[in-house]
C-alpha cells in the first residue's frame, strides 16, 4: 500500500483544529499516521479525533469499533521512528486508540537491536 493510494481511497479527512494545534514541520508527518490509521483499521472514527500535547509528544485519541494487534503493529511499522507507542483503552463504553507521536524535537529511540554475528576467540598459549 503506497501513501499516496491510502489518501486517495480515504473517505474521511482529520479535523483541521487537530492539525493546527501541531507545529508546522508536523502537521503532515501527523496526517500521514492518522490516513494510514484510517486504511489499516476502517473502523476509526477520525471526525471525533482529539490531540494533547505532552512533553514532546502529541497524543491523538481517536475513537473505533475493533482494532487487531497486527493493524496496530502496522500503523506502528508505518513511522517507528515517530510513532512511539500506541494504548487501546475504553472511554464511555466505546473503544478509544490513542496514538503517541514524537514531534520534530524529539530525541529517536530505537529499542530492537539485532544481532548480525556472534564470534568466539580462543587463545592458545
Amino acid at each position: 500500500m503506497s501513501l499516496s493510494q491510502a489518501l486517495s481511497r480515504s473517505a474521511q479527512q482529520v479535523p483541521a483544529q487537530v492539525l493546527t494545534q501541531c507545529s508546522p514541520d508536523d502537521r503532515v508527518v501527523v496526517e500521514n499516521i492518522c490516513v494510514v490509521a484510517q486504511e489499516l483499521i476502517p473502523s476509526l472514527n477520525l471526525a471525533q479525533t482529539s490531540i494533547a500535547m505532552d512533553r514532546n509528544m502529541y497524543q491523538l485519541s481517536v475513537p473505533c469499533a475493533t482494532a487487531t494487534l497486527a493493524n496496530l503493529r502496522a500503523v506502528q511499522t508505518y513511522n517507528p521512528a515517530r510513532v512511539h507507542d500506541i494504548h487501546l483503552s475504553v472511554r464511555d463504553g466505546a473503544l478509544t486508540i490513542r496514538f503517541d507521536i514524537c514531534n520534530e524535537k524529539a530525541p529517536l529511540a530505537c529499542s530492537e537491536f539485532e544481532v548480525i554475528r556472534t564470534t568466539k576467540r580462543s587463545r592458545w598459549f
